[in-house]
């Protein structure tokens, strides 16, 4: 994968996920649908326990990851992980994640949203790392193992995951976008 493309695709993808998270200002948090057994602020809670979780690994792992310019690749597992946790995926939550409020403050929206710009500074700082050849374990499973490039791919996809969810959610209250 052309390096460049790859990442200023992740950073775009990122700042889009920010912009629409801040679209969800202003509604009830708390409000679940039938179709939905998570509200909007336990979306977001899982969201934001994914987020700070995986770029706190990226960031460790970025310490001591060695310069680099080379083309990015990605392993096979992370690429599985990427498609479950992704928006045509099904993995189940895993018990770490899971949302542990019954009800959400409007700030957890702030957070989330911090959260994402968190993703976009490491990001940053990953560009010129060897983020193709730098593995990392996943914080869920120690024996699954994946390169920092796999890591902000699954990022991107499993937020998109639950933005997506949260669309839904609006829509089915009758909440314009």
């Amino acid at each position: 994968m052309d390096r460049k493309l790859t990442l200023d695709h992740l950073q775009e993808t990122f700042e889009h996920q920010a912009r629409e998270l801040e679209g969800f200002r202003g509604l009830d948090l708390n409000q679940v649908t039938s179709a939905h057994r998570w509200s909007l602020g336990s979306q977001l809670e899982h969201m934001l326990i994914s987020n700070q979780g995986i770029v706190q690994a990226i960031r460790q792992n970025l310490q001591n990851a060695p310069a680099s310019s080379a083309p990015l690749k990605t392993t096979f597992m992370g690429r599985m992980v990427a498609f479950m946790a992704g928006p045509k995926g099904n993995a189940p939550v895993p018990a770490p994640a899971m949302p542990k409020n019954q009800r959400n403050e409007p700030e957890i929206l702030d957070q989330t949203i911090a959260s994402i710009r968190d993703i976009l500074a490491a990001l940053e700082t990953a560009k010129d790392k060897a983020i193709e050849s730098t593995k990392m374990a996943s914080r869920l499973a120690s024996w699954m193992k994946y390169n920092l490039a796999d890591a902000f791919l699954i990022l991107a996809g499993h937020n998109e995951r639950h933005i997506g969810q949260m669309a839904a959610i609006r829509a089915k209250l009758n909440v314009p976008s």
